[in-house]
């Protein structure tokens, strides 16, 4: 990918215009107190769970640390405060593997941040493999594999082939001592003789046939862990749901390309070009197709990509972007990263602390648009396929998770914000 010296310049040029710079975060909490916000009750079970997943997956011990103090178990008991605790692990693991998945093209560190090339050959790896975990691939890939334990059986090997030979060629079987009847004369005997003695063979050395994993094994062990998740969706989901969160998952991946093209040709996109492709990587409309597991909400729904669900959906994204990238400025300016909202619209309004208090007011927009939009879902003619509680509940979901991402916020380690003086509500954040 060829780099454009200037458009790199003008990065650093709005990089040094922000940083250094003291800027104050509204107090937001008026915006979202006025809802429930609650934790899942299994929020302190879940952090051993989380903890262990994540040492599983991330073998540099400093990395791994910074990690935990994330505290995804935090962040799926915020977002799905009912979760029962086997759904909680899903969607704590689910969102385990979206950061993780993330971090490897986003983060500066990350393995593919630089390497265009290499990073496309893992968001192909990572479409196909969902796909087959979610049952919803054409492959039908399915063949056998040996196993071989310890040599220990060939003792017996007489004896079973004795068996054998009485069995098939006697018509006798040893057992019962009777006759039994011809199966088609002697080649036919020599060739089911054969098998049988390959089979006698497998049995005393203890070979064993089984599937092979489908699919298989990914070369990267973070599309690997998606496994678990798609194992639990294949039993929770009807093949609609499966598609629409694939549809979602989809449109994730594909806007991460967006971003780091972007990014590696040292461009600044327009306020709407940030907004076409955060839409996607932000990856909250997939999180959002989680409410219908955490319910047991089964059937065949779009949810998420329902035409009448579509604007509450995208609303409920728009929360949590503008609020992510709020309260994460400090964390992106602090790995140089400009391509968040705030950044970007620096040179749209002519300051931080102008862009931030735009983004304040976009975010009390947005707010009312949601409440507005659930309040006309709820009162007209239902055509979802959802039944009124489900849809209801549906609803309500969108709102605690878009909550739940703003408490979870506040704590995080990932943003750092826990050490900055709180007065009134508001941060005073240095950049």
């Amino acid at each position: 990918m060829q780099i454009n010296r200037h458009d790199h310049d003008r990065r650093k040029v709005l990089l040094d215009r922000i940083r250094g710079t003291t800027v104050t975060i509204p107090n937001l909490r008026p915006i979202f107190e006025k809802y429930t916000g609650s934790v899942n009750p299994n929020y302190e079970a879940m952090i051993p769970v989380v903890n262990s997943r994540l040492e599983s997956l991330v073998p540099n011990e400093k990395r791994l640390a910074k990690l935990k103090t994330a505290d995804f178990a935090l962040f799926a008991s915020n977002w799905w405060p009912t979760a029962k605790f086997r759904e909680l692990r899903t969607v704590a693991f689910l969102a385990i593997w979206l950061f993780l998945w993330d971090d490897a093209l986003d983060e500066p560190t990350g393995e593919y941040a630089d390497n265009f090339g290499a990073a496309q050959v893992y968001r192909a790896e990572t479409e196909q493999f969902l796909a087959d975990c979610l049952g919803l691939s054409t492959s039908t890939e399915i063949s056998n594999v040996v196993t071989y334990p310890a040599f220990d059986s060939l003792k017996d090997f007489g004896v079973h082939l004795k068996k054998m030979v009485l069995e098939y060629f006697l018509g006798v079987s040893p057992e019962t001592q009777t006759a039994k009847p011809s199966s088609g004369g002697f080649l036919r005997g020599v060739e089911v003789f054969g098998r049988k003695v390959k089979g006698a063979v497998r049995w005393t050395l203890g070979m064993k046939t089984e599937k092979k994993l489908f699919p298989p094994p990914s070369s990267h062990i973070i599309i690997e862990s998606f496994r678990v998740i798609g194992d639990e969706l294949k039993l929770a989901y009807t093949v609609e749901q499966r598609q629409n969160f694939f549809e979602d998952m989809k449109f994730y991946i594909a806007t991460t390309e967006t971003e780091q093209r972007y990014k590696l040709d040292g461009k600044i996109p327009t306020l709407e070009e940030y907004w076409e492709a955060r839409m996607g990587t932000s990856a909250v409309a997939a999180c959002l197709a989680m409410i219908e597991l955490v319910h047991h909400i089964k059937g065949p729904y779009r949810s998420t990509n329902h035409p009448s669900l579509k604007t509450l959906s995208d609303e409920s994204n728009i929360i949590v972007v503008i609020t992510n990238d709020m309260l994460s400025l400090k964390k992106e300016i602090a790995q140089r990263q400009i391509d968040s909202l705030i950044p970007l619209s620096v040179p749209v309004y002519g300051g931080v602390q102008e862009a931030i208090d735009q983004a304040h007011i976009d975010l009390l927009a947005s707010v009312a648009r949601f409440d507005g939009e659930a309040e006309k879902i709820l009162s007209k003619p239902n055509t979802t396929g959802m039944s009124n509680n489900e849809l209801r509940i549906f609803v309500e979901g969108c709102r605690k998770c878009w909550v739940g991402n703003f408490n979870w916020s506040l704590c995080t380690g990932r943003y750092g914000l826990g050490a900055i003086d709180q007065k009134n509500g508001s941060f005073s954040v240095p950049l």
